[in-house]
Parts: C-alpha cells; structure tokens; sequence
C-alpha cells in the first residue's frame, strides 16, 4: 500500500502537470508567438537554473541527447528565450535572456489564479490544515528541485 502522503503529492504533481501548459500558453504566445515544445521547456528550465550552461552541461542535467538540447537552443535562440556566447576555448555557453523572468512571472500569476480558484473549493478547515502544511510543502519543492526562478535566484544554495 502506498503511503498516504506520497500519493497525495503525486496526485498534486499530477494535476500541476496538466495545469501547466494551460498556465504557460498565453505567455508563450503573446512573447514568443507560439507555444513552446515540451523539449523547449525542458532545455530552458535547465538554463534558467544556472547562470550559463553548454549544450553537454545542459544534456546531461535535463537526461536529454545533445542533439535534442542542440535544437531546443536554436529555437529558444530564434524566440528570444536563450542568447550564446563563446568562452574563452571557444565552448559556447547559454543563458536565459531578460525575457524569461517576464515569462515565467506570466505564468505564475495564471497559476496563482488557478490556485485561487483551487483553494475556494475547500472548506475553512481544509484550508487551515494546508496553511499549516505550507511550509512542508515548500520545503518538498525544493527538495525536488524546482526553485522559483528569478534574476536574484541565488543559483549556488
């Protein structure tokens, strides 16, 4: 038998998962003029985590083929998501360009609507229990790895 908490987050990670291409699209739309691949988002999430990455860094990172990572920059590059730069052996090294903070902060506040509109459901004591759990629940995201993103994000902590 699954332990009741584990299967709690995974039906929450599940459903956050549905929720965020619904939460992405109108951003991506308006930025970029399109919505971004899952690969896109995948290569531009491992970007916007460090603060310049090469394509191998990136791969290994996301557990994706050089190659795929290699077409995803070309896109997010012609999008205006991810600019290059060669070092000094020549390596080129990506990073997220200003554009990305707007975009994802688009989405958070799409998200926080759905939130919002989540916890309105819940009963007064529901709504407690899950006040009292926040903090938990913030330290489980981090835990995973998914850290909000920003450009004071202190990428070494």
């Amino acid at each position: 038998m699954i332990d009741p908490v584990v299967a709690a987050l995974v039906d929450l990670l599940e459903q956050a998962e549905s929720v965020n291409p619904t939460v992405r699209t109108p951003g991506e739309v308006r930025t970029v003029g399109r919505v971004l691949g899952s690969m896109e988002v995948a290569v531009l999430a491992q970007i916007t985590r460090v603060a310049a990455a090469s394509a191998d860094e990136i791969a290994r990172s996301a557990a994706l083929p050089v190659a795929t990572v290699n077409k995803a920059l070309r896109s997010l590059q012609q999008a205006g998501l991810v600019e290059s730069t060669r070092g000094p052996r020549g390596h080129l090294a990506h990073r997220a360009t200003a554009q990305v903070p707007l975009l994802r902060e688009a989405a958070r506040t799409r998200a926080a609507r759905q939130v919002t509109y989540g916890l309105s459901a819940l009963t007064s004591d529901e709504r407690a229990l899950l006040e009292a759990a926040a903090p938990a629940v913030a330290a489980f995201t981090r835990a995973l790895g998914l850290r909000d993103i920003h450009p004071d994000h202190d990428t070494e902590a």
